[in-house]
């Protein structure tokens, strides 16, 4: 696929690869996708937090999720078959136990952007893309 050139390093070899360009990994699956965020209200602990962020991946629409408890923002990365209308809905609709109560999350749209899968790749995986 692609040569290795070796270096003497001190005490050991050091290895350079050159930069991947992304036909090495094959077609990627989207060309954009959308990262909406979200300011959630009901993020009583660090737990509904997490318990949050999972039941969000189990969509399968949704690629990639992130709930920072610290500041209670929700940053989901979906495909062009979701919207920022279905995925508040869903957050809407999760249900969060606090001792013997029951609540609802609350979740208020703030931004919608279109990105590159790509930069979220080279982002994400620290990877450097060769056009």
């Amino acid at each position: 696929m692609f040569g290795i050139k070796g270096k003497k390093g001190k005490g050991a070899d050091v290895i350079e690869l050159p930069p991947m360009r992304i036909e090495d990994y094959g077609k990627l699956p989207y060309d954009t996708v959308k990262l909406i965020r979200f300011r959630i209200r009901g993020l009583e602990n660090l737990r509904a937090g997490s318990f949050l962020q999972y039941n969000l991946l189990l969509n399968p629409n949704v690629i990639a999720a992130f709930v920072d408890y610290g500041t209670k923002e929700c940053f989901v990365v979906v495909n062009d078959k979701e919207d920022k209308e279905s995925i508040a809905k869903k957050i809407n609709s999760m249900p969060v136990y606090s001792g013997s109560d029951v609540l609802r999350y609350e979740a208020d749209f703030e931004e919608e952007e279109e990105v590159s899968y790509a930069d979220i790749l080279k982002h994400r995986f620290n990877l450097e893309f060769v056009e």
